[in-house]
């Protein structure tokens, strides 16, 4: 350590510690850093959040963006609770206990607390919201629909922001939630963005029917034009269209409502630019985000919500955001979760008061199920690699030929413009990177970098065939490995896993299932081909089905109708994608999961559909899967990942998942257990030598 360094920790020691905000930094003076922040990563047992957290460290001194000012104080509490179970460790010195005791971190505590925006936090603030407005609905509000009017003001008020996440799960009465606060609030114009799914059938329902009187409403798929009604529905796809009609919308106080809004959590997609653009030009005061499942697995998802509705998330936050919370869990979901906690209103199903759903477990037999197991699908796979890998290697010396000389076009092109020169050398330099670690969790970011680059600034440039050329070659001049993996995945695992749930439709006793429930059924699968076949083989037995799906989402709303009014349909056969989401089917109570999903989040969202406020019987779950007795298949994979992507939402969303009850039986004694089908490429592979040809280019 040198000489100046040595001579600031030990005025550290000796002046009083001082916190101050200027703009939007908060800097935190006369602390001696090393010994701190080692022992905050013994606590943690990690250096994720120190070592990316801050603007500058030095020895007795830290700058940090004002967004991380609730984290850190946090962390500094997770300090404090494990004072003394932590013992000297790689990140602790002896010298901390001298630095640091209990009363000074907590004086640090309290000095974050009195000089930061953390004070408005502990302060009482006036309500804003209208009660008196309350009966302009027709309902009266449940006592948790009128604590989330409550929570809306807190979030707003103390902690500063545009808006809160409305963690409600499906069923709870999020559009009810919604029109209320925007009468509470008085709002001139309220926006609702939602699937296409929804508009008619959820919110101009609602808007059209809750009122005691008739509100003015513009929809986006009627073809007229907007002439300054008060309620807009449109859905996602429509919101480049709606950014010229901003000015128009914007109002003195205006409320913009992102329902499912786990559809938008994608920071690098079109939409979600789209409705960043806006909820900006619409000058937005108040912001709802509503889902009932809000995060599909990764706290990275979260990004697109602190930037709509907190002022404080700056592009520079955004950084070291992804870093701390992007793509790993551990305790930091529980710093993620705690933030989360005071910008959210959560209303878990436990609250909405219904029995919980019983769900079974039906192995299916069939005579070609070997052809599914994991070692026939193994031994498919290890054929198709190899067979790509020499493909790919063969065209190695062309496709870095090509790729050069796109680029060396694209080098001359631009030569002597300086800002353009260092853009294209820094893109080269992440390309160098990506190519020596192609690994989509470390090099994602860096990764989704390059392919907007060549997307935005390289393709326009070139000129036809070279933009030709270049979009085959590109991928596989960087990262041939995963391209080859996306190839297997896509042309041997999910075909042969969409093919196994079409055999499997002849020897699933749907009819007996319908035949057994008080109300109607509902069959959800992924694949279209498994829909259709269903479709054929009820219909073949005698049965009269309607399918959702599509080619037939035009008619969402008139077949969810036909489905509830004619006793004669049933079941309804949907695919997730067009049915698990914003469309209430409360004239079922049993559902058929043909193929279990992988994600959490789409599972809950499909069962709500029918687990809901408005459920009058017992809710019952069939979940199907593929029997090759003790011998793991394809099908029954999807319990593994489904289990990770839950505990990685609990983690960070702090909610239980609603649906992960006690299984109510099996209907079936062939049921059983899943296992993971790994996706280390070395299962793939007979022998490490053409392991190490698939991975060295």
């Amino acid at each position: 350590m040198g000489i100046f360094a040595s001579a600031q920790r030990f005025v550290g020691h000796y002046l009083a510690t001082t916190v101050t905000t200027e703009g939007s930094h908060v800097i935190i003076e006369n602390i001696d850093t090393r010994s701190l922040l080692r022992r905050v990563a013994a606590a943690m047992n990690s250096t994720r959040f120190i070592n990316n957290f801050a603007y500058r460290i030095g020895p007795n001194h830290i700058d940090m963006p004002e967004w991380f000012v609730p984290d850190f104080v946090h962390v500094l509490k997770i300090l404090l609770d494990n004072y003394d179970k932590i013992s000297d460790t790689k990140y602790v010195d002896r010298d901390f206990f001298r630095s640091f005791s209990k009363s000074k971190i907590q004086a640090l505590i309290d000095l974050m607390i009195d000089n930061t925006w953390l004070k408005y936090t502990v302060e009482k603030t006036p309500g804003y919201l209208d009660y008196k407005k309350i009966p302009s609905l027709i309902y009266k509000p449940l006592p948790y629909q009128m604590d989330f009017l409550k929570s809306y003001e807190v979030a707003t008020q103390r902690w500063g922001l545009r808006g809160a996440l409305l963690a409600a799960t499906a069923g709870s009465g999020k559009t009810y939630m919604s029109l209320l606060l925007s009468e509470c609030l008085h709002a001139d114009k309220v926006i609702i963005l939602c699937p296409k799914s929804a508009i008619d059938r959820v919110w101009v329902t609602e808007i059209k029917s809750l009122f005691v009187h008739p509100q003015s409403l513009w929809v986006c798929t009627d073809g007229a034009p907007y002439t300054g009604q008060r309620y807009v529905v449109a859905n996602y796809e429509y919101l480049s269209k709606l950014i010229p009609l901003a000015n128009k919308m914007a109002g003195k106080t205006t409320l913009v409502v992102l329902d499912e809004c786990h559809n938008l959590n994608d920071r690098g997609a079109k939409r979600t630019d789209d409705y960043m653009t806006f909820i900006d030009a619409v000058r937005s005061h108040h912001i709802v985000w509503a889902s009932g499942t809000p995060l599909k697995a990764l706290g990275a998802e979260l990004v697109p919500l602190f930037k709509a509705i907190d002022p404080r998330f700056t592009e520079a936050v955004e950084n070291r955001y992804v870093k701390i919370y992007g793509y790993q869990n551990g305790i930091t979901a529980d710093i993620l979760q705690y933030k989360l906690g005071n910008v959210s209103f959560k209303v878990e199903k436990s609250t909405l008061g219904l029995l919980p759903p019983e769900i079974y477990k039906i192995g299916v037999s069939m005579p070609n199920a070997t052809a599914y197991t994991l070692d026939a699908i193994k031994k498919d796979l290890e054929v198709f690699i190899l067979d790509r890998t020499a493909y790919y290697k063969k065209l190695e010396p062309q496709t870095t030929e090509t790729y050069l000389k796109c680029i060396a076009y694209y080098q001359d092109l631009i030569a002597g413009k300086t800002q353009l020169e260092k853009e294209l050398h820094n893109y080269q330099r992440q390309v160098n990177a990506i190519c020596k670690n192609p690994n989509v969790f470390t090099m994602g970011d860096a990764i989704k970098q390059v392919n907007y680059y060549e997307k935005t600034v390289i393709i326009p440039a070139l000129p036809v065939d070279l933009k030709v050329q270049f979009k085959a070659v590109k991928s596989l001049f960087k990262y041939p490995a995963l391209v080859i993996q996306g190839e297997a995945l896509g042309q041997v695992l999910s075909k042969k896993r969409a093919q196994c749930h079409v055999d499997m439709v002849p020897y699933i006793d749907i009819k007996g299932i319908c035949a057994s429930t008080a109300k109607k059924t509902v069959v959800f699968t992924s694949f279209v081909d498994a829909l259709l076949a269903t479709e054929s083989h009820l219909k073949k037995i005698g049965m009269k089905p309607a399918i959702v799906y599509g080619s037939t989402n035009n008619e969402l709303s008139h077949i969810v109708k036909t489905f509830g009014d004619n006793p004669a349909i049933n079941p309804l056969i949907a695919t997730y994608q067009s049915l698990s989401t914003a469309v209430p089917l409360v004239m079922a109570d049993t559902m058929i999961l043909l193929n279990p999903p992988f994600r959490e989040y789409i599972r809950e969202q499909a069962i709500s559909r029918i687990h809901r406020l408005g459920a009058t019987t017992q809710t019952r779950v069939m979940e199907i899967t593929l029997d090759t007795g003790e011998i793991p298949n394809i099908s029954t994979r999807s319990k593994d990942i489904l289990q990770w992507s839950r505990e990685m939402v609990e983690s960070i969303m702090g909610i239980k998942s609603p649906f992960d009850v006690e299984e109510s039986g099996d209907l079936s004694d062939t049921y059983v257990a899943s296992e993971m089908f790994s996706a280390d490429t070395s299962i793939y592979l007979p022998n490490a030598e053409e392991k190490k040809v698939f991975y060295h280019w």
